[in-house]
């Protein structure tokens, strides 16, 4: 390689597994860098972690995990790290839908700051001395229902989006009604629309610019908890020994998805009611739920 510019062979003190030396292959460019590598690999001489991306060893090598400082030195700009807890905006979405999710009834979302329930439907009479629920808002069809969960996130701009299998249905289903009844959902920062997209695999992913989605199963999974069902009612049971409040009717030959049809359908006074619960107990149980920790402690 001495008719190559711009890399340089340092002894480290440093050894492999089997206790040999090793030395520090350094380059100016990522273009050198990958010259070098082709011409290692075709003099069959074996290199470690080359595989590494040029900016992550930049990182690793700097112990930089999360936020870092510029700082300029005489030999330029250096990179040192520092402790960051950004103050980001977190709220929960929960979507309910017929059996075979072809139309949403509501969409609930919840936060520390803020709680709301969007759902289709006529605003029932007010009763004298009854105010009306100021977190309970009524749209005429689906295409408002989409657009109000489009304002909502426009104006409390949230930085991440959590919920169980919230990208796999509600996200994906979403994202399904949109594209079916012509909704654009602008939901990134950059004003651009959701996607929602599925691997060869069969994974679910969704992508909205300058947001991030946090699915309760996959990150449970990813921090080690085991369960024998990661349905939401066994967790939650198991978790913070409280279950949902719809689908106990089994025996009455009744499942979940239709218990909420029949509910909305039949009986939209104790739909509302439900809706009442479940937001209420959210943000007054004294056993709060401790899952956004747990989504926390297990990403990054």
């Amino acid at each position: 390689m001495h008719d190559l510019q711009g890399w340089r062979l340092a002894d480290l003190p440093l050894k492999e597994l089997e206790q040999r030396g090793v030395h520090g292959l350094y380059c100016q460019s990522l273009a050198v860098q990958r010259q070098v590598i082709e011409r290692l690999t075709r003099a069959h001489i074996g290199m470690m972690e080359e595989d590494i991306r040029g900016v992550d060893r930049y990182l690793m090598e700097r112990f930089i995990q999360a936020g870092a400082r510029a700082v300029m030195t005489e030999q330029g700009m250096r990179l040192q790290p520092v402790d960051v807890k950004p103050p980001l905006k977190m709220l929960s979405l929960d979507i309910e839908t017929t059996m075979r999710a072809d139309h949403i009834f509501s969409i609930g979302f919840y936060a520390d700051d803020f709680r709301q329930v969007v759902m289709i439907g006529e605003p029932p009479a007010e009763t004298e001395g009854q105010p009306a629920d100021d977190w309970l808002v009524y749209v005429p069809d689906e295409r408002q229902l989409l657009k109000a969960f489009e304002r909502i996130t426009r104006e409390y701009d949230p930085d991440i989006f959590i919920g169980w299998n919230v990208v796999g249905f509600d996200f994906r289903v979403i994202y399904e009604r949109a594209r079916l009844l012509g909704v654009r959902l602008s939901l990134g920062r950059d004003n651009s629309p959701l996607n929602v997209m599925r691997s060869g695999q069969g994974k679910w992913f969704c992508r909205i610019p300058g947001r991030v989605v946090i699915d309760g199963i996959d990150t449970l999974k990813g921090a080690t908890f085991q369960f024998e069902s990661f349905s939401l009612e066994y967790v939650a049971n198991h978790l913070l020994e409280r279950g949902k409040l719809l689908g106990h009717q089994v025996d009455d030959g009744l499942n979940r998805g239709e218990e909420i049809q029949q509910t909305y359908r039949d009986n939209p006074a104790c739909w509302r009611n439900i809706i009442w619960k479940t937001v209420s107990w959210s943000g007054t149980s004294s056993k709060k739920p401790s899952c956004c920790t747990i989504w926390w402690s297990g990403v990054g």
